[in-house]
């Protein structure tokens, strides 16, 4: 059983340095020019969900959270209090490289300096906070992967420094509490007007109860805002068959990405 509790400043320090290699110095420009606010949809248009997935841009859902138990449950107190017991599971497993302090002991100003991250692989973590939100349905069942979920919570100005996840699999982070920007920048290069969103570097804030979606090859970066805690959970899915995004970009994504995906439409 692992579990990993750590700063993600540091995690992400390691990864932009593992990926440095993958870059794409040819799209600067293009990011300069191509700036554009993230879209938002209703969490009731499902149509439109699925067909901006299928497209592979990032976007934003409004309030699927608003109705979650976890948020009015979900902070660091409430953390502490629920994993801190589990010490077989946290404390033998904590990876942390800078600076310590253990797990959740630190004094309130180191508190507040840290981003925290703790990966629900193990079931006994995520049954924890299984009964305090729902999947959102506007996803096909079939399509989540669980057993892949991050918790991830600070203050302001921490958060996540610019990366991108070498995954396989569409992500979608819902904001429980709190405020978020979100900065998003291309990774793969296209001539076609079909794919033209894919040029642009996208931004938008994400607030309280909204859900920011984002797909395989996108670099990221994120920065708490407002004076309130930010706890948001990441949810990992796979469209079954894959997106016209993921199969258009194939070649180019497995360039960025070391894992052998299966990026084929059915």
């Amino acid at each position: 059983m692992i579990c990993f509790l750590l700063t993600i400043q540091s995690l992400w320090t390691f990864v932009a340095a593992s990926r440095q290699s993958h870059s794409a110095p040819d799209l600067n420009l293009v990011e300069k020019e191509h700036v554009s606010s993230l879209p938002r949809l209703d969490s009731s248009s499902s149509d439109d969900i699925l067909r901006r997935i299928d497209a592979g841009s990032p976007f934003i859902i409004r309030s699927i959270a608003n109705e979650w138990p976890a948020t009015q449950k979900w902070n660091h107190n409430y953390f502490k209090r629920i994993f801190s017991s589990n010490d077989d599971l946290l404390v033998s497993s904590t990876f942390s490289t800078t600076p310590p302090p253990s797990t959740f002991s630190a004094n309130e100003t180191k508190k507040r300096e840290t981003y925290y991250g703790i990966f629900l692989n193990d079931p006994i973590l995520a049954n924890l906070v299984a009964a305090d939100y729902d999947l959102p349905s506007f996803i096909p069942g079939d399509w989540w992967l669980r057993g892949n979920e991050w918790l991830h919570w600070g203050w302001s100005p921490s958060g996540a420094q610019r990366h991108v996840d070498l995954m396989c699999s569409s992500r979608m982070s819902v904001q429980v509490r709190g405020q978020k920007r979100w900065k998003f920048y291309p990774l793969v290069n296209t001539s076609s007007t079909q794919y033209k969103d894919i040029l642009k570097r996208w931004e938008g804030i994400v607030n309280s109860g909204d859900a920011v979606l984002w797909f395989p090859g996108w670099e990221h970066e994120t920065k708490i805002l407002g004076k309130d805690e930010s706890v948001s959970l990441s949810l990992h899915f796979w469209p079954t068959g894959g997106t016209r995004y993921e199969t258009h970009f194939a070649s180019e994504l497995a360039k960025r990405i070391p894992m052998k995906c299966q990026w084929k439409r059915g």
